[in-house]
Formats: C-alpha cells, structure tokens, sequence
C-alpha cells in the first residue's frame, strides 16, 4: 500500500494546497495521502489564522483521505522541535512511502536545481561544521529567531543559497531536511514546486484577536493568583527570569494583548520566539518534566486524528495498525479515545489549547 506523506504549511494559500494535491494524486497515484497538519500553532509560538480542525476538513475536501495532527506540547518545544516531531510521527507511521516537500524555485531554476541546493542545504545544517556552528552561536547571541540564526548560518556556509531560502517554503523544507536527517530517517523526499507569489494565507483576524484577549486574560490571571513555583516547573524556565517576569506582574495586569506582553517580556528571554513559548507553555502548565516524558516518546507520544475518508477504511485502518503512535479520536460509536496516564496529562494540555481561541 503506497501511502504518501504532506507536512502541512498553515500559512501557504490553500489554494496551492489543493493544485499539490492534484499533481500528487496524478503523478503518484498514492493509495493514501496523509497531511501532518500544522495544528493550532506555528513552531514560534504565533497562532494559526484558522483553525486545525477547520484546515483538516478542507484538505479532506480537496481529497487527503487522513490528516493528522500533533500534540500541543511536542509543537511548542522551540528551537526546531516541531519539525523533528513533524518526522518522528511519520517515521513511527510505519507505512509512509515517500515524503513530499514543496519549493519555490527562482527564476528560470527548476524544480531538480532548487531540490538538490536545498538537499545541501540541510546536509549542511546535519553535519554541523565548524563554521556553521560558530555562525549560529553567534547568531541566537545576537537575539535572532532560531530558524532566523539557523538560515543566517546556512547562507554564511552557502552564499548561493541566499535568495532561495529568502522563501519561507524553501526555508521549512530545509529544516524538515534536517530533522530527518538528524532521526536518521531515509524515507524517499519528491519535492513539488509552487509559486512565488503563493507565500502568505490570509488570515481570520476575529481568531486572532480572540486569541489575543484570552490568552492576555488568562496569563493576567495566573500570574495574579499562581506562586512563582508554579512558573519555575514551566517548561524553559529558570528562577532568574522568574523572578523577573514576577517584577513585572503590574506592567504586564495593564497589557490587554497577549502579544503586548510578550514584547514587554522578550528582553528576559534569548529571543522574543522563546517569550512567546513560555507563556504558552505557562498557560496550558507545561512543565519540564511533561517535556521529558514526550522525549521518551521521540518527541512524540500520541497523535490527533482530525479528519479522514469513510471510504478509505480498510486503507486507514492498515495504517493504524502499522502505526507505533496511538491515534486519538473518536470512536466508531462516537466515544472520545482514552490514553493511559501520561497521555491523559497531554491531553489536557491540547483541550486547553483549544480554549485559547
């Protein structure tokens, strides 16, 4: 059974989203296509303009037969863990066939030029060289991004690489290069070429500015009322900028935005991406020993099953089967899926997630 596997970018038009899968459903002829959705958020922490559940039900409609998402607290790990996640559920489904990354090549580049320096591009950042290494250092000392180092460090390496992975696509296919590398998983990668002006969907602002106001709402509310032991267990926390972030509880009562606190807060953090983590690892209580237990699960312990074909059954159903990761649902009788006890911790978080919008 040829099941081909999609890495959802939630900020690509969807409208180049169906033209890929047409071109894969015509050139492979799968007889499974299953979408890694992006879920609620972005690996920065930034919210998604619509909703994974609202996504899944479109890529269902353009003809993906299952889409799958992962827990909140393997997306929110920082510093390129959810692209490792992304591909340590593929590689735990046991049954994917190949993986397709799109690319944006440049002009006059096709398709086969822009995959091979994208392919050296995330060798590179694999093996890690001296060079490398000393440029990315330098780089998140400076406060940048992590992806934002990462591909500074790249270019610093390959200088022709510059203006391709001036693309968001091309920088996003580089990474999930990377971590496949990295999790030693040499599945076949085909890489389909998309347009340069299909960058950026439009995004649902009344999503986004309730996520503003409950998220500022509730953080508000647990910095009033929670101990600062409470913030000391978060995930990426230390009891220095604990103390700090305590300092600054009157500031950040007068902010209505949950993004005007995190500004207020980026100075603490190595950057504003790892404020913006914090918090939200802050309000859905992700705490350090909850990430070690996703560790032990290879970044990732469980999936959420969000959409898939009645008429693809048996298909599914084998992939279940082969599948290492429990998938969470529904049942057949409608009945939510349970897991044991540590999944049932995550759970809670990816319930309270929801929540936030």
């Amino acid at each position: 059974m040829k099941n081909i596997v999609l890495i959802e970018n939630a900020a690509r038009p969807f409208s180049e989203d169906i033209r890929i899968v047409e071109r894969i459903r015509s050139d492979l002829k799968p007889d499974i296509l299953t979408v890694i959705s992006e879920g609620e958020f972005f690996s920065n922490g930034l919210p998604a303009g619509c909703s994974a559940k609202q996504r899944a039900r479109k890529w269902k409609e353009a003809g993906a037969d299952l889409i799958l998402s992962l827990p909140v607290s393997s997306a929110l790990g920082g510093y390129g863990k959810k692209d490792f996640a992304a591909v340590a559920l593929i590689q735990k489904l046991y049954s994917a066939e190949r993986v397709i990354l799109p690319c944006c090549p440049l002009p006059g580049q096709t398709v086969a030029e822009c995959a091979a320096l994208l392919r050296r591009c995330g060798m590179l950042m694999f093996r890690e060289s001296p060079d490398y290494r000393e440029r990315l250092r330098e780089n998140l000392r400076l406060r940048k991004s992590f992806s934002d180092a990462q591909m500074d460090a790249v270019i610093h390496c390959i200088p022709e690489a510059e203006k391709l992975l001036g693309f968001p696509e091309n920088r996003r296919s580089v990474s999930i290069l990377d971590a496949m590398l990295q999790l030693y998983y040499l599945v076949p990668v085909d890489f389909v070429g998309i347009s340069q002006d299909a960058q950026t969907e439009k995004t649902s602002d009344g999503r986004l500015r309730m996520f503003e106001s409950h998220a500022a709402q509730r953080l508000k509310a647990l910095l009033k009322n929670r101990p600062g032991n409470y913030l000391t267990n978060i995930s990426g926390s230390t009891e220095k900028t604990v103390n700090r972030i305590l300092d600054l509880s009157e500031e950040i009562g007068e902010k209505n935005r949950f993004r005007e606190i995190v500004e207020l807060a980026a100075p603490l953090f190595p950057s504003t991406d790892m404020a913006r983590l914090f918090f939200l690892r802050a309000l859905l209580n992700i705490r350090h020993s909850d990430m070690l237990m996703s560790g032990l699960h290879t970044y990732v312990p469980y999936c959420h099953l969000l959409e898939e074909q009645e008429h693809k059954h048996e298909e599914i159903r084998h992939v279940k089967e082969m599948s290492w990761v429990p998938f969470m649902g529904t049942s057949p009788s409608g009945q939510s899926l349970r897991g044991d006890a540590v999944t049932e911790i995550l759970l809670a978080m990816d319930r309270k997630a929801e929540e936030l919008f």
